[in-house]
């Protein structure tokens, strides 16, 4: 795919909530279900951490509650389980434990999880917190087609000005937050504009540095230290952030660019500066590769393309 594709928005639907209780004390599983199914719950019941597993990876559950103790398996091994599957990887958690400490709370928004509840539960403050996230969940993500297509196309002009090709394009996808890039350095910039914030970064092999490099400085003695490797992905950065902004002016979106941050390292983690969904598409041929990411508030970032005339209203791309 070489942009991004105009994508009709789907019809909304009256939608059935459902929840999955995991607590092995039969008394208080049932409190909780007793809870939920007035609140409009499809409520299924669990009291074993091994059943738990089965269940989240074959069912989807818009709402599980886990016990962090369980029978054979923990709370959170059961949470990781569920977030790793494609049923319910954006599912509401909350888990239920005797007291939060540091490293519960570390473990647990790695797994996208920063609701828990402690024993005697307050049902009325829990209602509340469900119907606040519940309401936050239902705001879909959305990025106007042409705000992707502007980092798009900025990143495989600046390679084909580099490389004398046009690179392969991946599909644009959705990249879960704290998941370790796959490039050997990351560089990332924050952005500013017309009332929005974000970010972009670019992942690149070190294959791709090494045939960048050569280009740029051929038949010149280059030592590849962390300073070289840093610089030029860094200027890489901000040679596809100029297009970016070259790009937004004609969308009448002014954007300030930040300087760039650059890690190095196997597995690194990048963290993006705004909490959106993270936008992505690999470029490049071969092991030459890399992975041009962003990420913006989307709550501001609008070209009001439903009341040009010439832009359909599904020029806007969706995400859970």
């Amino acid at each position: 795919m070489t942009t991004a594709e105009l994508a009709p928005t789907p019809p909304a639907e009256t939608k059935v909530r459902t929840a999955l209780i995991v607590e092995d004390n039969r008394d208080f599983n049932d409190t909780m279900r007793d809870f939920l199914t007035p609140l409009g719950f499809q409520v299924k019941q669990c009291h074993d951490g091994m059943q738990a597993l089965g269940l989240v990876r074959s069912t989807k559950f818009d709402l599980i509650i886990l016990d962090l103790r369980l029978p054979s398996v923990n709370g959170l091994q059961v949470a990781a389980t569920a977030r790793s599957s494609a049923e319910n990887r954006n599912s509401i958690i909350y888990i239920i434990t005797g007291e939060l400490d540091p490293v519960l709370n570390v473990k647990a928004e790695g797994l996208k999880i920063r609701d828990f509840l402690q024993k005697p539960v307050d049902f009325p403050a829990l209602e509340a917190s469900l119907k606040a996230r519940f309401a936050k969940s239902e705001k879909k993500v959305s990025y106007d087609v042409r705000v992707i297509n502007s980092f798009i196309e900025a990143a495989a002009e600046v390679y084909e000005f580099y490389f004398q090709e046009k690179p392969q394009r991946g599909k644009v996808q959705v990249r879960p937050r704290g998941q370790p890039e796959k490039g050997f350095c990351t560089g990332l910039i924050a952005l500013t504009g017309d009332g929005f914030v974000g970010s972009m970064g670019l992942s690149m092999t070190a294959p791709f540095i090494k045939k960048l490099a050569v280009m740029l400085f051929e038949g010149m003695d280059v030592k590849f230290d962390n300073d070289f490797v840093s610089d030029l992905t860094g200027e890489m950065c901000n040679q596809i952030l100029g297009k970016v902004k070259l790009n937004f002016a004609k969308l009448g979106i002014k954007v300030t660019i930040g300087l760039p941050e650059v890690i190095m390292g196997k597995n690194h983690i990048i963290q993006h500066k705004v909490s959106n969904p993270v936008i992505c598409v690999a470029m490049g041929r071969d092991k030459m590769v890399f992975e041009l990411q962003f990420v913006l508030s989307q709550q501001d970032v609008k070209v009001e393309e439903t009341k040009q005339a010439d832009v359909l209203p599904a020029s806007v791309l969706m995400f859970d």
